[in-house]
């Protein structure tokens, strides 16, 4: 998922639906805040030797202690204001950023929204660890075969 698809996904759902993130341990509280978006171009060598680059774009939420989630519509209206400022946040690979109580930051990878119980939904997983080139090549063996050239 790109941002832009996170915006348009959220354009199909009411302005003033509240935002629900949730992960393993249950929704993200009333008052988080979305306190960062970051486009990111990476580039990589992995233990075999092969290089890649991509980008992703992450958001990082603030956990907070408030009344209200943010709404789908004023949560679009600050995802649109910073592709304003920062084009490039359009396209990467969407993934997330939030710590518990704001200690322990974790990554997380976004589901579709979709429309629960009066609200919109955002279902985060937890990211684990991969070898990107193998993974972008489609190779599913591991990264560092018999032709390891590094190391």
């Amino acid at each position: 998922m790109t941002l832009n698809d996170f915006l348009n996904a959220l354009h199909e759902q009411p302005a003033e639906a509240p935002l629900v993130f949730t992960t393993s341990e249950g929704p993200i509280g009333a008052g988080y805040h979305i306190t960062e978006l970051k486009s990111l171009d990476i580039k990589s060598i992995d233990c075999g030797g092969r290089t890649s680059d991509w980008t992703e774009v992450q958001i990082q939420l603030l956990d907070g202690a408030g009344r209200s989630h943010l709404s789908a519509g004023k949560s679009a209206k600050i995802l649109e204001h910073s592709l304003k400022a920062i084009p490039d946040l359009a396209e990467g690979e969407l993934s997330f950023e939030y710590a518990p109580g704001n200690n322990g930051l974790r990554r997380y990878i976004p589901t579709q929204p979709i429309w629960a119980e009066g609200h919109v939904e955002m279902r985060l997983t937890e990211d684990g660890a991969q070898c990107k080139a193998a993974a972008f090549s489609g190779t599913t063996a591991s990264c560092c075969g018999a032709s390891a050239r590094c190391c």
